[in-house]
């Protein structure tokens, strides 16, 4: 009976001391997968703001390049106009230029012709530049 009683003994022991044992291990991971838990959520609370971030980002490059595809035909609409104003003085310039030339006296030498006519050119030279 001793025996047995020694042998209870014995095996209570052992098994307070390996629930104390598994209570520590318990705790120390109950700590350690406190850690990671904060880990992870920091980790997705900073990936969030990121994200944010891009999206944020990705908008301001959108909007900035239909910024700039206004501008640009804008721009082709002015060089279209100027191109245009251009086209139309240079119509009516030849035309003065043809109204003149018929109005003047046909009696002029041919060598008089060719000097208006090269002061004509110089004069168009001159408004070119």
């Amino acid at each position: 009976v001793v025996e047995v009683v020694r042998r209870i003994d014995l095996l209570s022991r052992q098994l307070h001391d390996t629930l104390g044992y598994g209570y520590q291990l318990i705790t120390e991971q109950s700590k350690e997968g406190k850690v990671l838990v904060n880990q992870l959520v920091y980790s997705t609370l900073e990936d969030k703001k990121i994200q944010g971030t891009t999206a944020t980002k990705v908008e301001e490059c959108r909007a900035y390049q239909e910024h700039l595809k206004t501008l640009l035909a804008k721009a082709q609409e002015r060089e279209e106009k100027l191109l245009q104003q251009e086209l139309e003085e240079r119509r009516l310039r030849e035309e003065e230029e043809r109204k003149n030339m018929a109005e003047r006296p046909k009696q002029l030498s041919d060598a008089e012709a060719l000097r208006i006519a090269e002061m004509e050119v110089e004069k168009y030279k001159k408004q070119k530049e």
